[in-house]
């Protein structure tokens, strides 16, 4: 019987998006397209710094980006200054669709649907024409499984938002990852065996 080689690994690199203007007023941004703002640009090259400084032993060999104009402005300014030529959209990458929430601070929705109370994360799934929870914690596995399917043994960054990633992520790594900032980094390596996606926290840019 001969030797079988281990199961391919692949190191992902997921980082949220820099600032907008509507994160600063707390605004749903969800499936809109809105940009960075000045503050968004710096914080994505402070993303580049941190990759390229504090992981010198990871050379990226690809990046994939949601469709939103923010994760991919985000993705261009990481890949221009870290020299990743190899980037491209990922629509499974992209925010949960808030529905009515879209556009909305939670104290503008609550005057229109009072009975969503207190913002929470049962209220946010509450939210009329938001997205299913569950939807989107498959859809960003989902991306997770096929990118390691197509870059065995390659290393890609992932460039999304926030509520996809902590939603994907925590179920994975098993613990909840908490509030990702803008432009927060989060690295790890999955690896598939069967139907079984097995990830293991590698690196990560923040505070727990």
């Amino acid at each position: 019987m001969g030797v079988q080689n281990p199961p391919a690994s692949t190191v992902f690199g997921f980082i949220r998006h820099g600032q907008t203007d509507w994160n600063t007023v707390d605004r749903f941004q969800g499936s809109s397209d809105t940009p960075l703002n000045a503050l968004g640009r710096a914080q994505a090259a402070e993303a580049a710094d941190y990759l390229r400084d504090q992981l010198p032993f990871i050379r990226w060999a690809a990046a994939r980006h949601s469709p939103l104009r923010r994760a991919g402005e985000t993705a261009s300014i990481i890949a221009a200054s870290i020299g990743v030529a190899d980037l491209a959209p990922l629509p499974s990458l992209s925010e949960r669709d808030w529905g009515a929430a879209e556009g909305q601070t939670w104290a503008e929705l609550t005057q229109r649907w009072p009975t969503l109370g207190v913002d929470s994360e049962q209220a946010r799934n509450r939210i009329p024409g938001a997205e299913p929870l569950d939807l989107l914690k498959a859809r960003g596995r989902f991306a997770l499984e096929t990118t390691a399917v197509q870059h065995p043994n390659q290393t890609v960054l992932m460039v999304s938002h926030g509520t996809l990633m902590r939603s994907a992520l925590s179920p994975l790594l098993g613990y909840d990852i908490g509030e990702v900032p803008n432009a927060g980094v989060l690295v790890l390596k999955a690896r598939l065996e069967g139907d079984r996606l097995h990830t293991e926290l590698v690196a990560r840019s923040f505070d727990e």
